[in-house]
Protein backbone atom coordinates (compact mmCIF):
# COMPACT_ATOMS: atom_id res chain seq x y z
CA UNK A 1 0.00 0.00 0.00
CA UNK A 2 1.10 4.20 -0.52
CA UNK A 3 0.34 6.54 1.45
CA UNK A 4 -2.69 7.42 -0.22
CA UNK A 5 -5.75 6.80 0.38
CA UNK A 6 -7.56 6.56 -1.65
CA UNK A 7 -10.76 3.75 -2.35
CA UNK A 8 -8.74 1.32 -3.09
CA UNK A 9 -6.37 1.50 -0.45
CA UNK A 10 -8.64 1.91 1.59
CA UNK A 11 -10.76 -1.28 0.55
CA UNK A 12 -7.62 -3.15 0.32
CA UNK A 13 -7.09 -2.03 4.06
CA UNK A 14 -10.48 -3.29 5.19
CA UNK A 15 -9.91 -6.26 3.36
CA UNK A 16 -6.74 -7.00 5.11
CA UNK A 17 -8.01 -6.28 8.56
CA UNK A 18 -11.21 -8.52 7.50
CA UNK A 19 -8.57 -11.31 6.85
CA UNK A 20 -6.58 -10.80 10.52
CA UNK A 21 -10.20 -10.83 11.96
CA UNK A 22 -10.82 -14.36 10.27
CA UNK A 23 -7.57 -15.73 11.60
CA UNK A 24 -8.50 -14.13 15.13
CA UNK A 25 -11.69 -15.87 15.36
CA UNK A 26 -10.57 -19.27 13.71
CA UNK A 27 -9.83 -22.60 16.22
CA UNK A 28 -6.15 -22.84 14.85
CA UNK A 29 -3.19 -22.62 18.01
CA UNK A 30 -1.87 -18.63 19.06
CA UNK A 31 1.13 -19.53 16.59
CA UNK A 32 -0.68 -20.33 14.07
CA UNK A 33 -3.05 -17.32 14.64
CA UNK A 34 -0.03 -14.47 15.26
CA UNK A 35 1.73 -15.72 11.47
CA UNK A 36 -1.56 -14.87 10.11
CA UNK A 37 -2.11 -11.38 11.75
CA UNK A 38 1.74 -10.26 11.02
CA UNK A 39 1.36 -11.00 7.19
CA UNK A 40 -2.13 -9.29 7.67
CA UNK A 41 0.00 -6.16 9.16
CA UNK A 42 2.88 -6.34 6.21
CA UNK A 43 0.01 -6.28 3.59
CA UNK A 44 -1.79 -3.67 5.37
CA UNK A 45 1.00 -0.93 6.07
CA UNK A 46 3.20 -2.52 2.67
CA UNK A 47 5.98 -3.40 4.94
CA UNK A 48 8.98 -5.70 3.62
CA UNK A 49 8.77 -7.35 7.55
CA UNK A 50 7.07 -8.12 10.61
CA UNK A 51 7.26 -9.38 13.92
CA UNK A 52 6.02 -9.39 17.35
CA UNK A 53 7.41 -9.63 20.31
CA UNK A 54 5.59 -10.96 23.49
CA UNK A 55 6.23 -9.78 27.02
CA UNK A 56 8.02 -12.87 28.87
CA UNK A 57 5.87 -12.12 32.44
CA UNK A 58 9.07 -13.97 34.66
CA UNK A 59 12.17 -11.85 33.30
CA UNK A 60 9.84 -9.12 31.69
CA UNK A 61 11.80 -9.25 28.27
CA UNK A 62 10.07 -8.87 25.01
CA UNK A 63 10.43 -12.16 22.94
CA UNK A 64 10.08 -12.53 18.99
CA UNK A 65 7.52 -14.88 19.22
CA UNK A 66 6.86 -14.30 15.24
CA UNK A 67 8.75 -12.95 13.10
CA UNK A 68 8.36 -12.61 9.06
CA UNK A 69 10.81 -11.39 6.02
CA UNK A 70 13.88 -13.15 4.80
CA UNK A 71 15.74 -13.09 7.85
CA UNK A 72 12.77 -13.72 10.38
CA UNK A 73 13.81 -17.37 10.96
CA UNK A 74 17.14 -16.46 12.95
CA UNK A 75 15.25 -13.74 15.26
CA UNK A 76 12.40 -16.45 16.84
CA UNK A 77 12.22 -16.55 20.27
CA UNK A 78 15.10 -14.05 20.75
CA UNK A 79 14.90 -12.63 23.76
CA UNK A 80 15.12 -8.28 23.86
CA UNK A 81 15.70 -7.13 27.28
CA UNK A 82 13.32 -4.71 29.03
CA UNK A 83 13.66 -1.17 27.70
CA UNK A 84 16.39 -2.02 24.87
CA UNK A 85 15.78 -1.03 21.60
CA UNK A 86 12.71 0.58 20.26
CA UNK A 87 10.32 -2.39 21.10
CA UNK A 88 11.81 -1.83 24.70
CA UNK A 89 10.83 1.60 24.80
CA UNK A 90 7.53 1.20 23.77
CA UNK A 91 7.26 -1.55 25.68
CA UNK A 92 8.41 0.61 28.92
CA UNK A 93 6.01 3.85 27.31
CA UNK A 94 3.12 1.96 26.18
CA UNK A 95 3.07 4.63 23.24
CA UNK A 96 3.60 3.67 19.41
CA UNK A 97 6.68 4.48 17.74
CA UNK A 98 7.27 5.68 14.11
CA UNK A 99 10.99 5.52 13.27
CA UNK A 100 11.36 7.07 9.71
CA UNK A 101 15.18 6.65 9.85
CA UNK A 102 16.74 4.39 12.57
CA UNK A 103 20.47 5.72 11.68
CA UNK A 104 19.70 8.78 13.49
CA UNK A 105 17.61 7.47 16.20
CA UNK A 106 19.80 6.88 19.42
CA UNK A 107 16.18 4.10 20.80
CA UNK A 108 17.69 1.78 17.61
CA UNK A 109 19.64 -1.08 18.80
CA UNK A 110 21.41 -2.31 15.41
CA UNK A 111 22.36 -5.92 17.21
CA UNK A 112 19.96 -7.84 15.40
CA UNK A 113 20.45 -6.33 11.88
CA UNK A 114 23.94 -7.19 12.47
CA UNK A 115 22.63 -10.81 13.57
CA UNK A 116 20.69 -11.60 10.65
CA UNK A 117 22.31 -9.60 7.79
CA UNK A 118 19.05 -7.64 7.83
CA UNK A 119 18.89 -3.99 7.13
CA UNK A 120 16.47 -1.67 8.48
CA UNK A 121 15.76 1.83 7.39
CA UNK A 122 12.53 2.50 8.75
CA UNK A 123 10.29 1.46 11.75
CA UNK A 124 6.71 1.25 13.27
CA UNK A 125 6.15 -0.07 16.62
CA UNK A 126 2.90 -0.26 18.41
CA UNK A 127 2.27 -1.32 21.85
CA UNK A 128 -0.48 -4.51 22.31
CA UNK A 129 -2.57 -3.91 25.25
CA UNK A 130 -4.68 -6.17 27.03
CA UNK A 131 -6.74 -5.02 30.24
CA UNK A 132 -4.48 -1.93 30.50
CA UNK A 133 -1.72 -4.76 30.70
CA UNK A 134 0.93 -5.16 27.84
CA UNK A 135 1.27 -8.32 26.38
CA UNK A 136 3.75 -7.45 23.65
CA UNK A 137 4.43 -4.99 20.73
CA UNK A 138 3.88 -5.52 17.27
CA UNK A 139 6.88 -3.94 15.01
CA UNK A 140 7.12 -3.49 10.74
CA UNK A 141 10.17 -2.78 9.13
CA UNK A 142 10.83 -0.96 5.88
CA UNK A 143 8.23 -0.16 3.93
CA UNK A 144 8.12 -0.93 0.66
CA UNK A 145 6.11 2.36 -1.57
CA UNK A 146 7.58 5.05 0.15
CA UNK A 147 10.72 5.97 2.58
CA UNK A 148 8.80 5.88 5.74
CA UNK A 149 5.25 4.82 7.52
CA UNK A 150 3.16 7.23 8.02
CA UNK A 151 0.53 8.17 10.44
CA UNK A 152 -2.39 6.81 8.60
CA UNK A 153 -0.19 3.22 8.98
CA UNK A 154 0.36 3.63 12.43
CA UNK A 155 -3.24 3.90 13.09
CA UNK A 156 -3.77 1.17 10.92
CA UNK A 157 -1.34 -0.91 12.99
CA UNK A 158 -2.58 0.18 16.35
CA UNK A 159 -5.89 -1.46 14.91
CA UNK A 160 -4.78 -4.85 14.36
CA UNK A 161 -2.70 -4.84 17.52
CA UNK A 162 -5.70 -3.97 18.93
CA UNK A 163 -7.33 -7.22 17.51
CA UNK A 164 -4.29 -8.96 18.46
CA UNK A 165 -4.50 -8.49 22.05
CA UNK A 166 -7.99 -10.18 21.41
CA UNK A 167 -6.79 -12.75 20.09
CA UNK A 168 -3.72 -13.37 22.03
CA UNK A 169 -6.42 -13.15 25.04
CA UNK A 170 -8.84 -15.67 22.96
CA UNK A 171 -6.08 -18.19 22.34
CA UNK A 172 -4.88 -18.36 26.09
CA UNK A 173 -8.18 -18.49 27.17
CA UNK A 174 -9.10 -21.15 25.02
CA UNK A 175 -5.86 -23.36 26.01
CA UNK A 176 -6.68 -22.25 29.99
CA UNK A 177 -9.85 -24.04 29.17
CA UNK A 178 -8.93 -26.66 27.22
CA UNK A 179 -5.77 -27.00 30.20
CA UNK A 180 -9.16 -27.78 32.30
CA UNK A 181 -11.01 -30.21 30.29
CA UNK A 182 -8.08 -31.93 29.89
CA UNK A 183 -7.26 -32.05 33.65
CA UNK A 184 -11.16 -32.75 34.21
CA UNK A 185 -11.16 -35.62 32.21
CA UNK A 186 -7.91 -36.83 33.41
CA UNK A 187 -9.35 -36.26 37.17
CA UNK A 188 -12.79 -37.66 36.14
CA UNK A 189 -10.98 -40.86 34.65
CA UNK A 190 -8.96 -41.46 38.23
CA UNK A 191 -12.19 -40.85 39.88
CA UNK A 192 -14.19 -42.98 37.85
CA UNK A 193 -11.51 -46.22 38.20
CA UNK A 194 -11.11 -45.05 41.65
CA UNK A 195 -15.15 -45.33 41.79
CA UNK A 196 -15.19 -48.61 39.72
CA UNK A 197 -12.36 -50.44 41.79
CA UNK A 198 -13.97 -49.17 44.98
CA UNK A 199 -17.05 -50.75 43.39
CA UNK A 200 -15.81 -54.13 42.93
CA UNK A 201 -14.14 -54.47 46.07
CA UNK A 202 -17.39 -53.16 47.79
CA UNK A 203 -19.32 -55.71 45.90
CA UNK A 204 -16.94 -58.51 47.11
CA UNK A 205 -16.96 -57.62 50.06
CA UNK A 206 -20.92 -57.69 50.31
CA UNK A 207 -20.65 -60.75 48.34
CA UNK A 208 -18.77 -61.93 50.99
CA UNK A 209 -21.13 -61.34 54.01
CA UNK A 210 -23.65 -63.62 55.06
CA UNK A 211 -25.49 -60.91 56.98
CA UNK A 212 -28.70 -59.80 55.47
CA UNK A 213 -27.83 -55.85 54.35
CA UNK A 214 -30.40 -53.02 53.87
CA UNK A 215 -30.41 -49.45 52.94
CA UNK A 216 -33.05 -47.35 54.17
CA UNK A 217 -34.12 -43.76 53.54
CA UNK A 218 -35.25 -40.92 56.37
CA UNK A 219 -38.80 -42.58 55.34
CA UNK A 220 -37.71 -46.03 56.36
CA UNK A 221 -38.22 -46.88 52.53
CA UNK A 222 -36.44 -49.88 51.12
CA UNK A 223 -33.47 -47.98 49.01
CA UNK A 224 -31.58 -51.45 48.21
CA UNK A 225 -30.94 -55.01 49.62
CA UNK A 226 -28.35 -57.28 49.25
CA UNK A 227 -28.14 -60.94 47.69
CA UNK A 228 -28.48 -62.25 51.68
CA UNK A 229 -31.81 -59.95 52.36
CA UNK A 230 -33.19 -61.19 48.69
CA UNK A 231 -32.89 -64.91 49.13
CA UNK A 232 -34.68 -64.52 52.59
CA UNK A 233 -37.39 -62.09 50.99
CA UNK A 234 -37.75 -63.83 47.56
CA UNK A 235 -36.59 -60.51 46.03
CA UNK A 236 -34.03 -58.26 44.76
CA UNK A 237 -35.70 -55.04 43.68
CA UNK A 238 -37.97 -52.87 46.38
CA UNK A 239 -41.65 -52.08 45.92
CA UNK A 240 -41.84 -48.68 44.68
CA UNK A 241 -42.55 -46.74 48.13
CA UNK A 242 -42.27 -49.81 50.27
CA UNK A 243 -41.04 -49.14 53.70
CA UNK A 244 -39.61 -51.41 56.34
CA UNK A 245 -42.33 -52.86 58.15
CA UNK A 246 -44.21 -53.81 55.09
CA UNK A 247 -41.75 -55.33 52.66
CA UNK A 248 -39.89 -57.06 55.89
CA UNK A 249 -42.61 -57.89 58.28
CA UNK A 250 -45.87 -57.62 56.77
CA UNK A 251 -47.06 -54.55 58.76
CA UNK A 252 -49.10 -51.62 57.84
CA UNK A 253 -47.47 -49.75 60.99
CA UNK A 254 -44.08 -49.33 61.89
CA UNK A 255 -42.45 -52.04 64.22
CA UNK A 256 -42.32 -51.37 68.35
CA UNK A 257 -39.09 -50.68 69.37
CA UNK A 258 -37.73 -50.25 65.54
CA UNK A 259 -34.14 -49.63 65.87
CA UNK A 260 -34.06 -47.91 62.36
CA UNK A 261 -36.14 -45.51 63.89
CA UNK A 262 -33.95 -45.05 66.82
CA UNK A 263 -30.67 -44.58 64.80
CA UNK A 264 -33.10 -41.34 63.05
CA UNK A 265 -33.53 -39.55 66.31
CA UNK A 266 -30.38 -41.09 68.45
CA UNK A 267 -28.01 -40.53 65.52
CA UNK A 268 -25.84 -43.43 66.81
CA UNK A 269 -26.02 -47.21 66.12
CA UNK A 270 -28.99 -49.54 67.42
CA UNK A 271 -29.07 -52.63 68.11
CA UNK A 272 -32.62 -54.88 68.59
CA UNK A 273 -31.40 -58.52 69.25
CA UNK A 274 -34.47 -61.44 69.20
CA UNK A 275 -36.33 -60.40 65.77
CA UNK A 276 -37.56 -62.96 63.80
CA UNK A 277 -37.20 -62.03 60.27
CA UNK A 278 -37.81 -63.58 57.15
CA UNK A 279 -40.95 -62.19 55.53
CA UNK A 280 -44.35 -63.87 56.35
CA UNK A 281 -42.90 -66.92 57.19
CA UNK A 282 -40.48 -65.55 59.89
CA UNK A 283 -38.60 -68.62 60.49
CA UNK A 284 -35.21 -66.54 61.74
CA UNK A 285 -34.53 -65.56 64.93
CA UNK A 286 -32.21 -62.05 64.02
CA UNK A 287 -30.09 -59.29 65.62
CA UNK A 288 -30.61 -56.53 64.13
CA UNK A 289 -28.12 -53.20 63.77
CA UNK A 290 -29.19 -50.06 62.64
CA UNK A 291 -26.34 -47.39 61.48
CA UNK A 292 -26.89 -43.86 60.55
CA UNK A 293 -25.55 -42.33 56.80
CA UNK A 294 -25.09 -38.77 57.09
CA UNK A 295 -24.90 -36.36 53.98
CA UNK A 296 -22.27 -33.22 53.48
CA UNK A 297 -24.50 -31.63 56.41
CA UNK A 298 -24.08 -34.05 59.32
CA UNK A 299 -27.96 -34.94 58.86
CA UNK A 300 -29.18 -38.58 58.58
CA UNK A 301 -29.79 -38.89 55.47
CA UNK A 302 -30.35 -42.42 55.34
CA UNK A 303 -29.82 -45.90 57.73
CA UNK A 304 -27.79 -49.11 56.77
CA UNK A 305 -29.60 -52.34 58.37
CA UNK A 306 -27.52 -55.27 59.09
CA UNK A 307 -29.22 -58.53 59.73
CA UNK A 308 -27.65 -61.02 61.36
CA UNK A 309 -29.35 -64.80 61.48
CA UNK A 310 -28.68 -66.28 64.85
CA UNK A 311 -31.27 -69.30 64.33
CA UNK A 312 -28.55 -71.52 64.15
CA UNK A 313 -26.60 -70.26 67.33
CA UNK A 314 -30.00 -70.00 69.18
CA UNK A 315 -30.36 -73.59 68.33
CA UNK A 316 -26.86 -74.55 69.36
CA UNK A 317 -27.52 -72.70 72.76
CA UNK A 318 -31.03 -74.43 73.55
CA UNK A 319 -29.23 -77.56 72.57
CA UNK A 320 -26.58 -76.69 75.42
CA UNK A 321 -28.82 -75.66 77.62
CA UNK A 322 -31.13 -78.94 77.35
CA UNK A 323 -28.01 -80.83 77.50
CA UNK A 324 -26.71 -79.19 80.94
CA UNK A 325 -30.48 -80.25 81.93
CA UNK A 326 -30.47 -83.01 81.09
CA UNK A 327 -27.09 -83.70 82.34
CA UNK A 328 -28.81 -82.56 85.96
CA UNK A 329 -31.61 -84.44 85.51
CA UNK A 330 -29.50 -87.71 85.15
CA UNK A 331 -27.31 -86.81 88.26
CA UNK A 332 -30.51 -86.35 90.43
CA UNK A 333 -32.28 -89.89 88.61
CA UNK A 334 -29.20 -91.59 90.21
CA UNK A 335 -29.46 -89.80 93.50
CA UNK A 336 -33.26 -90.52 93.47
CA UNK A 337 -33.08 -94.09 92.98
CA UNK A 338 -29.86 -94.66 95.15
CA UNK A 339 -31.75 -92.48 98.22
CA UNK A 340 -35.21 -94.47 96.83
CA UNK A 341 -34.51 -98.12 95.47
CA UNK A 342 -32.34 -99.18 98.40
CA UNK A 343 -35.04 -98.70 101.02
CA UNK A 344 -37.91 -99.48 98.51
CA UNK A 345 -36.19 -103.16 98.04
CA UNK A 346 -36.41 -103.76 102.00
CA UNK A 347 -39.37 -102.71 102.11
CA UNK A 348 -40.94 -104.98 99.52
CA UNK A 349 -38.30 -108.27 100.74
CA UNK A 350 -39.90 -107.58 104.61
CA UNK A 351 -43.21 -107.34 103.14
CA UNK A 352 -42.76 -110.77 101.55
CA UNK A 353 -41.21 -112.11 104.19
CA UNK A 354 -44.24 -111.23 105.89
CA UNK A 355 -46.72 -112.35 103.56
CA UNK A 356 -45.28 -116.01 103.66
CA UNK A 357 -45.68 -116.28 107.39
CA UNK A 358 -49.58 -115.22 107.52
CA UNK A 359 -52.23 -117.70 107.97
CA UNK A 360 -55.44 -117.60 106.56
CA UNK A 361 -56.92 -115.99 109.70
CA UNK A 362 -54.90 -113.15 108.79
CA UNK A 363 -56.33 -112.38 105.91
CA UNK A 364 -56.79 -108.60 106.44
CA UNK A 365 -53.43 -108.28 107.32
CA UNK A 366 -52.64 -109.47 103.72
CA UNK A 367 -54.50 -107.23 101.78
CA UNK A 368 -52.37 -104.06 103.96
CA UNK A 369 -49.53 -106.04 102.80
CA UNK A 370 -50.33 -106.66 99.36
CA UNK A 371 -51.37 -102.91 98.93
CA UNK A 372 -47.71 -102.15 100.30
CA UNK A 373 -45.84 -104.17 97.89
CA UNK A 374 -48.07 -102.21 94.62
CA UNK A 375 -47.22 -99.12 96.17
CA UNK A 376 -43.57 -100.17 96.61
CA UNK A 377 -43.57 -101.07 92.89
CA UNK A 378 -45.35 -98.40 91.57
CA UNK A 379 -42.67 -95.86 92.92
CA UNK A 380 -39.81 -99.21 91.30
CA UNK A 381 -41.35 -98.06 88.04
CA UNK A 382 -40.97 -94.28 88.33
CA UNK A 383 -37.47 -94.40 89.74
CA UNK A 384 -36.98 -96.73 86.11
CA UNK A 385 -38.79 -94.28 84.19
CA UNK A 386 -36.91 -91.18 85.51
CA UNK A 387 -34.10 -93.40 84.32
CA UNK A 388 -35.22 -93.62 80.84
CA UNK A 389 -35.72 -89.58 80.42
CA UNK A 390 -34.77 -87.98 77.66
CA UNK A 391 -36.15 -85.70 76.25
CA UNK A 392 -37.52 -83.83 79.33
CA UNK A 393 -41.00 -82.21 79.08
CA UNK A 394 -43.79 -81.13 82.04
CA UNK A 395 -47.25 -80.64 81.82
CA UNK A 396 -49.48 -78.17 83.90
CA UNK A 397 -51.97 -80.19 86.51
CA UNK A 398 -54.39 -79.12 89.21
CA UNK A 399 -53.65 -75.62 90.87
CA UNK A 400 -51.11 -74.73 88.06
CA UNK A 401 -48.53 -76.90 88.99
CA UNK A 402 -46.40 -78.53 86.51
CA UNK A 403 -45.14 -82.17 86.42
CA UNK A 404 -42.61 -84.11 84.71
CA UNK A 405 -44.32 -86.50 82.00
CA UNK A 406 -42.89 -89.84 82.60
CA UNK A 407 -43.24 -92.17 79.18
CA UNK A 408 -45.89 -90.20 77.97
CA UNK A 409 -47.94 -91.11 81.01
CA UNK A 410 -49.46 -88.30 82.50
CA UNK A 411 -48.90 -88.68 86.49
CA UNK A 412 -51.72 -89.55 88.77
CA UNK A 413 -53.23 -86.77 90.24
Amino acid sequence: MTNSSGPTERAETVTHLLEAAKAINSNQDLASVLTEVMRAAEKLVDADAASLLLADEETGDRVFSVALGDKGDKLSQTHVPRGHGVAGWVGEHGQPLNVPDVRVDPRFAGVFDRQTGYQTRSLLAVPVIQKDKLVGVLEVLNKVSAPAFSEADQRVLSLLADQTAVAIENARLFEALRETNANLEQTVSERTAELTTSNAFLSAVLGSVNDGIAVLSSDLEVLWINEVMETWLGSAEPDRDSHCFQRFHGRDTPCEDCPAARTLTSRAVERLTGVMWGGPTASRYCEVLAAPMFDEHGQVEQVLLTVHDLTERKALEEAETKGARLAMLSEVVTSVNHEINNPLTSILGNAQLLRERLTPANAKEAQRLESIAEAAQRISVVTRKLAEVADPSSRAYVGGVRMLVLGGEAPRA
